[in-house]
């Protein structure tokens, strides 16, 4: 029997199929009585046959060294663990409003990942929420004299209210239609507790300032790392989830670093 160039452009399109034994029990009939009539299709599958033979009779091919190793030295961030925190001791009064100020500092920088969450949430349609702050003020090298710090307020805005969303200031206002990243929201954290944690340097041990500064330099060459990748390959969710896993690691420890108790 003589088939058309069409039917035999099909038959081809099938083979590979065929050879893997996947093709439909209707098209499979179809094939075989195909391929029984057309000696033309028949020398093609032969010719598929012999290269599958030769393929499967090549050696493994196999690296001349394990890459993962390298690979997971440089996006891991191994963090040195801080020694046991120190017995609790009786502290001048004046000390007592420096955890204060980090209590302060900590809910505004907090406010940054609740606007992300809640952008998330309400949608378009939400009112926006201002999250309030008192305006820093100059803090001396014992900090006592710093006034108390009262907790930042928070209020909604009226909801007839359609004004564009401003950051000024201190104050941080959600935008409804446009969702901040969450490596923005760290960086915003990062920067509110860089500045607790520069208040309370010179009241910390030197030895816990030396693991601090340790943790922090390997952190941030895994920052660095991971923002060039990320620059490279912008679309790529791994290095996204990468970089906000090492800017999170960041914010944990500043956070600890900023509820250190001071030295005796």
């Amino acid at each position: 029997m003589t088939y058309d160039k069409h039917d035999c452009d099909l038959m081809c399109e099938r083979l590979a199929t065929y050879l893997e034994g996947d093709l439909a029990p209707a098209d499979l009939a179809t094939a075989e009585q195909h391929l029984a009539e057309c000696a033309s299709c028949r020398g093609v599958l032969a010719e598929l046959r012999a290269i599958s033979a030769q393929a499967q009779s090549l050696p493994l091919l196999t690296p001349s060294r394990d890459l993962w190793s390298g690979i997971e030295a440089r996006i891991a961030t191994p963090v040195t663990s801080f020694d046991s925190a120190p017995a609790a001791v009786q502290r001048a009064p004046s000390r007592r409003w420096q955890y204060a100020i980090a209590a302060a500092a900590l809910i505004a920088a907090g406010a940054g990942t609740a606007h992300l969450v809640g952008t998330r949430h309400n949608g378009a349609g939400a009112p926006p929420v201002t999250v309030a702050q008192q305006p820093a003020t100059e803090h001396n090298d014992s900090l006592a004299a710093t006034a108390p710090v009262t907790p930042p307020a928070i209020t909604a805005a009226p909801r007839a209210t359609p004004a564009p969303a401003q950051i000024t200031g201190a104050t941080l206002v959600s935008r409804p239609k446009r969702e901040m990243s969450a490596a923005r929201v760290y960086d915003n954290e990062i920067t509110m507790l860089d500045s607790v944690v520069h208040t309370r340097r010179e009241s910390l041990d030197p030895k816990t300032i030396a693991v601090i500064e340790q943790n922090l330099k390997i952190i941030n060459k895994a920052i660095l790392e991971s923002r060039a990748a990320l620059a490279k390959d912008p679309k790529s969710p791994l290095l996204s989830n990468q970089l906000d896993n090492v800017l999170g690691s960041k914010v944990e420890l500043l956070r600890t670093v900023a509820f250190l108790p001071t030295q005796s």
